[in-house]
């Protein structure tokens, strides 16, 4: 899946935008360089390349220079689909790029979250999350650098999708507009190349490859201005017109205390770095002396389970579960399906709304399973228990928490 993303957000970034003139004479059109470099077609259109770039856009002469301007994608886009899959009123949102960048999410009138915590490293994908939830709005922001503004987008949920991309498409400097001058056969950046340029190759047998490349960049980027298809779940998600954007002051905004994600590096005995789950606390699974039910976490060691400590009495018992049963997420993880009772829903309602940031700790036969983050108040009585689950685990969990019926 990381491939597939690597691959989308290259695509993502790149985007046909305005027609330019044609160059004068058709000697110019070619490969200048050979590892790294710049191909200028026939239609205006050229391709800059090298390790890990390659970006389009259009060109066209001005006196004794060349213009360059590459194709540039909305900083934010959104793809949704109705997923059958998600019962009742969940959603499921998949952030893709967001770690590139100071993003922050906002669904409806909530507060505002920032995606990723701001020392965020070790990344480990995809990274998706669960909402209880319908959202009718989307507002998705960017902080530029050493600014106290946000560039803000606004997209309306008009269809009633519960499953969505998010897509940040990072602005940086390859995908900034530089010129260039031609000089004999050797073509000169401003931004790339040196002072020696790039020589023009007089023969290029890779020539057609490079149109063939073209022709199928040329394709994805008109498909996804309708939609994208997750190449391993195989779900069409339609493109979310984008309803508004603009600049909203810093101070304006309600921020959440805790980020939708916390990616970070942790050292182990071993002098090792793994990432930790972007789910469940990594110090869980552990065991500990509460009954089945689900625990307000007063101390937290995300290193040492015994400085962990849960409250004595729990949020929830058995006994505020109606039912209890093992899912698939649409890309295929096993996750336990909770639906509460009237008076489970209460009391889950109230709890998260005063413990927004926070954890609560989920204990399943004497074992602290997970130790989810509070994002939001829960108030649709249901959620969703997602960890490193086998079927069998997410099989077991579900059996235990159904025990009270």
């Amino acid at each position: 899946m990381k491939k597939v993303f690597i691959i989308l957000l290259c695509y993502l970034t790149m985007h046909i935008s305005f027609a330019y003139g044609q160059p004068n004479e058709k000697q110019y059109i070619g490969r200048y360089g050979y590892n790294d470099g710049v191909c200028l077609f026939e239609d205006g259109q050229f391709l800059l390349y090298g390790y890990a770039t390659a970006v389009f856009g259009r060109y066209q002469f001005q006196d004794d220079k060349i213009l360059f301007y590459p194709d540039r994608r909305d900083l934010f886009e959104v793809y949704g689909t109705q997923n059958p899959q998600i019962e009742g009123e969940q959603s499921r949102w998949q952030f893709m790029g967001f770690e590139e960048g100071e993003t922050f999410a906002q669904f409806d009138q909530d507060s505002i979250y920032r995606v990723f915590n701001a020392d965020a490293n070790c990344f480990s994908y995809p990274y998706s999350t669960n909402r209880t939830q319908p959202v009718e709005h989307i507002t998705l922001m960017d902080q530029p650098e050493d600014s106290s503004i946000f560039k803000t987008f606004h997209f309306a949920n008009t269809a009633a999708y519960n499953d969505f991309v998010l897509v940040y498409n990072k602005m940086d400097k390859a995908y900034e507009d530089f010129t260039g001058r031609l000089e004999d056969n050797v073509l000169k950046l401003s931004n790339y190349g040196g002072e020696d340029g790039y020589k023009k190759q007089d023969e290029d047998t890779e020539w057609d490859e490079i149109l063939q490349w073209k022709a199928q960049y040329a394709a994805m980027v008109a498909d996804l201005e309708h939609s994208y298809t997750d190449d391993e779940t195989q779900i069409e998600y339609h493109k979310i017109p984008l309803q508004k954007s603009g600049d909203q002051p810093l101070a304006s905004l309600p921020h959440a205390k805790s980020p939708i994600f916390y990616a970070v590096c942790e050292g182990f005995a071993d002098d090792s770095y793994q990432p930790t789950d972007n789910v469940v606390n990594p110090a869980a699974p552990f065991p500990t002396d509460k009954p089945d039910g689900f625990y307000w976490v007063k101390e937290l060691n995300r290193n040492a389970y015994a400085e962990t400590h849960l409250e004595d009495d729990a949020v929830l018992s058995l006994s505020d579960i109606q039912s209890a049963k093992h899912e698939f997420t649409p890309d295929g993880r096993p996750v336990v399906s909770v639906k509460l009772t009237a008076a489970g829903k209460e009391k889950l309602a109230s709890f998260t709304q005063d413990h927004v940031g926070q954890h609560m700790a989920i204990v399943v036969n004497k074992t602290v399973i997970s130790i989810p983050r509070i994002q939001e108040k829960i108030a649709g009585g249901s959620l969703q228990i997602s960890g490193n689950f086998t079927v069998e685990e997410a099989q077991n969990i579900a059996t235990r928490l159904n025990r009270a019926k």
